[in-house]
């Protein structure tokens, strides 16, 4: 078979591939560089007649070292050995690339391959490493069934003294045997996908903290991500998914010619209590009004002095707050609607409805409507001791004057230096979280001093927090902004349509007392992408962009609550009738407990002795096959033989087993006395006591004798001495 000569090549990628997605999966480019070099430089120096191999003794030397260097890490990180063991399995998985090639080299190969794969599956989430996975299975899958035979062709080369290509009979030859190996290959594939597919879907997991922030948020099934919480340890609203939200069409009432708008601020929600550990939470201001809201326009009390903006928005699936932008002060819908308002924080709650469309009047004025400062929950020191070296390089005071006009400008000088701190070139805004905070050093480090200190990296829900922490730590009142930032789709840039990657975090300072002052920290590339999403590279770009939020979302981000939500919105009826079956089978479960008095788990009993009959029945089914099989081979007739006529055939059964495994397999045209001719050549003891046997079954089968007790002794005999020379066990 042709494809087992590209076995040592495959053998050597399959080991490749779990090389490169190991170093992938810890982020590693240096190692990736350093140990997939030398893994693919390996072919070229082991290969061919002149090929330089290992010692077996320079191995022992590096895989000593290796383990040395492992063991530094491991013990540099005790909370995370994984990375240590990593790189011992990539740099042991080199080393063997290097060996001369044996049956058991190869068979090591194979196991470390394995083992690499196991460990980067512990480390990564990214769309890349899982089409490495699907490659390594398909190559892993090929290469494990050629090693079979790869095995046999070694065996044979050292028993007989050929091999593939150096002449002798090849097992493998054939389109009997191609076809197999591909059927065997395809339901091996089929089985795999199908059933990982099952179990995945049967049986999600929960997602641990770093799961979560690898699935990145579930924007797409939560209608925008609306939420009124922060936490930047566990998932955000921040995705590039293009779903679209919404379309706001907006009308200038004011007077006078007006540039188009370059972006739209909807808020959503707003978040001033930092609880620690990276999680923010709404301040409580007291009970929300709660409004009635139909075709006429009804008064919100937000903002001040005349509306400015008039707002069409019109959603296309249920949020769960209204995006409205800042001084609304009037809102109608199409249909009848409940409102929430929270006046205090500019919100709106419409509790996921689908509400067609709403028109909002607005001023774009934020209302202080509360004298009372913002709780500002934990504060953190190292936010305060970066905020004040701000101060200090910028020669700004670090305390709040007396004089009312004074402290409005001091706090507009402080909110402008952090501002700018932020958007300098030492930040950089990323989706990615995968790789953030692994590092021994930083992993239990608060979220925001890690963003300031250690690595600053992140999206604008870590810009926004560490703006509003370090404007607070200066008693400033501060607090972040939820909700969509768009771009217009238009030239005169009054319509916006509002998509899920619009999802945006900004940060508020109450500069004047009676208002509310924006100020946006981010450092971010994307506001621009009506001029910046053009090109060949750019839309390839967006189309990786796309499928990985969608793999992190629907594969990495897959627990029950998904589960649960996918069954009732796909497939209502077949879920109800699941669970009715669900609760069926328990409840008669629990019938027969009761019944046999067995307790809570004598249904475990119950079920394992009826897998354990359908076992045996099962085998009995096959056994009854197999012998109607054979006797179909031999040209006996259908029907129950006689009993002289049964125990013979097992006799002459029995002989083929032995031979066989022997290595005299009798190929199905060749007769059994022309088989043992054959066998004379090589052993002619064994084809003298195969062929009494033969003899005596031809007498049975198409003479018409009977054999006797003796006889019946005398057969037995020559199978147990054939036995002895084959040296087969019974």
């Amino acid at each position: 078979m042709r494809l087992l000569h590209h076995f040592p090549l495959l053998s050597h990628l399959f080991l490749l591939v779990s090389i490169l997605a190991a170093c992938l999966a810890q982020d590693a480019m240096l190692l990736l560089l350093l140990a997939g070099g030398f893994g693919a430089a390996s072919w070229l120096v082991t290969e061919g007649p002149r090929g330089a191999f290992l010692t077996r003794r320079w191995s022992l030397i590096l895989s000593a070292a290796v383990a040395i260097w492992a063991g530094v890490l491991i013990a540099g990180d005790l909370d995370n050995p994984v990375v240590g063991l990593t790189q011992f399995a990539i740099w042991i998985a080199v080393i063997k690339l290097y060996e001369k090639r044996s049956l058991e080299i190869e068979a090591e190969r194979l196991i470390m391959a394995v083992l690499l794969m196991v460990l980067a599956s512990m480390d990564a989430f990214d769309l890349l490493f899982g089409v490495l996975l699907a490659v390594w299975m398909v190559i892993g899958i090929v290469v494990i069934l050629l090693f079979q035979l790869h095995y046999g062709v070694e065996l044979g080369e050292s028993q007989h003294g050929y091999g593939l290509d150096g002449g002798g009979e090849d097992p493998t030859i054939g389109t009997r045997v191609r076809v197999h190996m591909r059927r065997v290959l395809v339901f091996v594939l089929v089985a795999i996908g199908l059933g990982s597919s099952v179990l995945f879907v049967a049986f999600p997991r929960g997602l641990t903290e770093e799961l979560s922030v690898a699935a990145s948020a579930r924007l797409a099934m939560l209608g925008g991500g609306q939420d009124s919480d922060i936490t930047l340890v566990s998932g955000t609203r921040i995705v590039e998914s293009v779903g679209v939200v919404g379309e706001v069409i907006v009308t200038d009432e004011r007077e006078g010619d007006h540039g188009p708008l370059k972006r739209l601020y909807l808020r959503t929600g707003t978040a001033s209590m930092y609880l620690g550990a990276g999680r923010w939470t709404p301040q409580l201001y007291g009970q929300a009004r709660t409004e009635s809201v139909g075709s006429t326009w009804k008064k919100i009390e937000y903002g001040e002095g005349t509306p400015g903006w008039m707002m069409r928005i019109e959603l296309n699936e249920p949020l769960e707050y209204l995006p409205i932008p800042a001084g609304t002060v009037a809102v109608r819908s199409s249909i009848p609607l409940w409102l929430k308002v929270f006046p205090e924080r500019e919100v709106i709650e419409i509790g996921r409805m689908d509400v067609g469309v709403v028109y909002v009047r607005s001023t774009g004025v934020v209302l202080a409507t509360s004298a009372v400062a913002t709780t500002t929950g934990v504060v953190s020191v190292a936010a305060n001791e970066v905020a004040q070296r701000v101060l200090q390089d910028r020669g700004i005071s670090v305390t709040e004057p007396r004089d009312e006009a004074a402290r409005s400008q001091w706090r507009s000088r402080v909110s402008n230096a952090l501002l700018a701190y932020l958007q300098s070139s030492r930040f950089t805004y990323t989706l990615d979280l995968s790789r953030i905070g692994r590092g021994a050093e930083v992993r239990y480090m608060d979220p925001i001093e890690r963003f300031l200190l250690a690595e600053p990296q992140g999206h604008c829900e870590y810009f926004a927090a560490a703006f509003v922490s370090m404007a607070q730590s200066l008693g400033l009142d501060a607090r972040i902004v939820m909700g969509f930032m768009c771009q217009p789709e238009s030239a005169d840039g009054l319509h916006f349509v509002i998509q899920d990657r619009d999802a945006h975090a900004w940060a508020e300072v109450r500069v004047h007392e009676d208002r509310w002052t924006q100020f946006d920290p981010t450092v971010i590339r994307r506001v621009d992408r009506a001029s910046s999403d053009t090109g060949l590279l750019a839309t390839l770009q967006g189309w990786y962009q796309h499928a990985e939020a969608w793999w992190r979302l629907n594969v990495l981000g897959f627990d029950a609550h998904i589960q649960s939500e996918l069954a009732a919105d796909t497939l209502p009826g077949p879920a109800w009738f699941f669970e009715q079956s669900r609760q069926w089978v328990m409840s008669r479960a629990r019938q027969v407990n009761l019944a046999f008095g067995i307790g809570r788990g004598g249904t475990i009993y119950i079920v394992s002795a009826a897998v354990l009959i359908l076992a045996t029945v099962l085998l009995l089914v096959r056994g009854y096959r197999t012998r109607r099989r054979f006797r179909i081979e031999i040209g006996l007739r259908p029907g129950r033989p006689s009993r002289e006529l049964g125990q013979c055939i097992a006799v002459y059964r029995e002989l083929l087993v032995i031979l066989k495994r022997a290595g005299f397999e009798k190929p199905p045209h060749v007769s059994p006395l022309a088989w043992c001719g054959r066998m004379s050549q090589s052993n002619p003891d064994a084809a003298e006591l195969a062929d009494r046997v033969v003899h005596a079954f031809y007498a049975v089968r198409y003479g018409g004798e009977h054999i006797d007790e003796g006889g019946r002794r005398q057969t037995s005999e020559w199978l147990s001495q054939l036995r002895t020379i084959l040296e087969v066990s019974a």
